[in-house]
């Protein structure tokens, strides 16, 4: 007799806020009840922010009892910066799934994402190879080319950026099995922003931006706009890097949900109040405290490079 998934004792709360979260969102017509259910979560995620996500995802860990469902809350926490929680949550998960299924390769997908997010490259590779590993012996085209691209953040993390590329080459082969290129293409940004070539980088953003704005990834794609702004102000565009800045200010503030995205904003503003020769110490402190806080080591290596970024006339 199959053994019941085991729900762990303490779920954040909430539980009815979720179901309204759900009604409110079929009401609305933002999926059909047709559709698959953890498809229609991450549809939640991408169009409405992670914080609808966890509470569809949460419900549909209660009402199904199923692994899967559990797995996705898990992710939903992750995409919403709750990592902790996150991490949690898949390590209760992973002993309670077969080792080699498909769900196996997405625990070790997230845990691998984590230990990349907290600078733990030797463990992060570890998982993504071995959710890659699992992936090929499905047979499953699309989550291979996700973890081809998120084996190659790990390597660009190391600045390893040749071993990256050849990972982001083997990617490029299955793009079309793929629905969209926003994360390869942030992923080509960041290996020419590690060789210096900025110009490049800002074109590779520009696409990541397209992509994630054709499939409506809202908070993508105010990331994505951040590090257009980023590049801009790198490559000279000063002018338009400044209204970028802005522009994404204005939405962060006027959204919610995007809380994380304003500390890299926060990168972009140091930059221009630097080299404007104003006092950004204010910003600084707000990030050294919150890459402490969190552990963003991405953020990190940026606040390091602003800091040592040569302004015009220095």
């Amino acid at each position: 007799m199959p053994r019941k998934f085991l729900i762990p004792g303490r779920l954040p709360q909430v539980l009815a806020l979720g179901l309204f979260v759900v009604l409110a969102l079929l009401l609305t017509g933002a999926f059909s009840v047709q559709e698959d259910p953890y498809q229609q979560g991450l549809k939640i995620i991408r169009e409405q922010g992670a914080s609808a996500g966890i509470e569809y995802f949460r419900s549909l860990t209660l009402e199904k009892d199923d692994p899967t469902s559990f797995f996705y809350y898990g992710w939903a926490l992750w995409e919403d910066g709750y990592v902790e929680e996150s991490e949690k949550a898949v390590l209760f998960l992973i002993p309670q799934v077969e080792p080699e299924s498909v769900l196996a390769g997405h625990c070790h997908y997230l845990l691998g994402t984590i230990k990349w997010h907290y600078g733990d490259l030797k463990k992060a590779n570890d998982h993504l190879t071995q959710s890659l590993t699992i992936y090929q012996n499905h047979n499953r085209p699309k989550l291979i080319f996700k973890a081809l691209c998120n084996v190659s953040a790990v390597e660009i993390r190391a600045k390893n950026f040749p071993s990256a590329h050849a990972l982001l080459t083997k990617a490029w082969r299955l793009k079309d099995q793929v629905e969209h290129l926003g994360y390869y293409y942030e992923l080509k940004s960041r290996v020419a922003f590690g060789k210096g070539l900025y110009l490049a980088a800002l074109d590779f953003s520009q696409k990541s931006f397209d992509e994630y704005e054709r499939i409506k990834a809202k908070e993508k794609t105010v990331y994505a706009r951040c590090s257009i702004a980023f590049f801009q102000l790198l490559v000279g565009f000063v002018e338009e890097g400044i209204e970028e800045t802005k522009a994404v200010e204005e939405i962060i503030y006027s959204s919610d949900g995007y809380a994380q995205l304003s500390f890299y904003n926060a990168v972009n503003w140091m930059l221009i109040y630097r080299c404007s020769k104003e006092e950004y110490a204010h910003i600084e402190d707000n990030l050294v405290n919150y890459v402490q806080e969190t552990n963003d080591t991405y953020l990190g290596e940026l606040l390091e490079f602003v800091r040592d970024w040569q302004c015009e006339g220095e």
